[in-house]
């Protein structure tokens, strides 16, 4: 059995910090409601507080903010406009989620009536149905459309640390994170496995190279990574060759072994 408790703790504090800072970007969006940094910020804060409490056992918390991070990239996509009424809306899902991680450990339970009356207003206001995320979902069958911007590809090499595992943390996880931002095209490296005696069961001796194709800026591939980046060695850079296309196709059986890894209970 992991000790988590430790790990747990520091995502519980870095997400706090992320609410601040969104709460920041929601009060400077509803006075400057045409400025897509703003928006962009927004929607990145989001997507990091969903992602990573989905990796930490918070899934309630995640299906929860999947449903807020939608309407922004709604925003975003420009197919909803930043009102009054989404700002209020958004304020008022902020303190939902401070309660959620305050229950989380021991707090006032949160209020599901509140949850459902916000999820309720957001499809009002959105026209969408509410939306669930899985602690583990499945890779989805084709990449999200772009945000507006140009595309470019980045080089990513994701080589998890010593402890990395120990944390709680599903590598998978963050490569499906980042498939939501574009085209991922993944390339895994066995070549630190020991032989069978030294292996070490707690530890992940798999590392990544990745090649993404998208509009999103380093910040928010950065922001995948937010709460792992004490835990491994992680470089961003613009790739300066193409990506050779049958990387992806070697990545399916690959998540597959890491998977089964994973779900053993290791």
């Amino acid at each position: 059995m992991l000790d988590k408790d430790k790990f747990k703790q520091a995502f519980l504090e870095e997400a706090r910090e992320i609410l601040v800072e969104l709460e920041s970007s929601l009060l400077a969006l509803n006075d400057n409601r045409g400025d897509n940094e703003l928006v962009g910020r927004a929607f990145r804060a989001l997507h990091t507080i969903k992602g990573s409490g989905a990796m930490f056992g918070f899934d309630e918390l995640a299906a929860f903010s999947h449903n807020l991070e939608n309407a922004f990239d709604e925003v975003r996509n420009e197919r909803l406009q930043v009102t009054s009424e989404l700002i209020n809306l958004s304020l008022a899902a902020l303190d939902q989620i401070k309660a959620m991680l305050d229950e989380g450990v021991g707090g006032a339970g949160a209020s599901v009536a509140a949850a459902a009356e916000i999820l309720a207003q957001l499809r009002q206001l959105t026209g969408k149905p509410e939306t669930h995320t899985a602690a583990a979902p499945s890779p989805p069958s084709a990449p999200p459309a772009a945000a507006s911007g140009a595309t470019r590809d980045w080089q990513i090499r994701f080589c998890p640390g010593a402890d990395l595992m120990r944390t709680g943390t599903n590598p998978l996880l963050l490569l499906r994170e980042l498939r939501q931002l574009g085209i991922l095209r993944i390339k895994a490296s066995m070549a630190a496995i020991p032989p069978l005696g030294e292996l070490d069961p707690e530890r992940c001796y798999i590392s990544w190279e990745m090649v993404l194709s998208a509009s999103a800026p380093r910040e928010a591939i950065a922001d995948v990574f937010i709460f792992v980046a004490d835990s491994c060695e992680l470089t961003i850079e613009p790739a300066t060759e193409p990506a050779a296309a049958s990387a992806e196709e070697a990545s399916s059986s690959m998540e597959e072994m890491v998977s089964n890894w994973w779900s053993s209970g290791v």
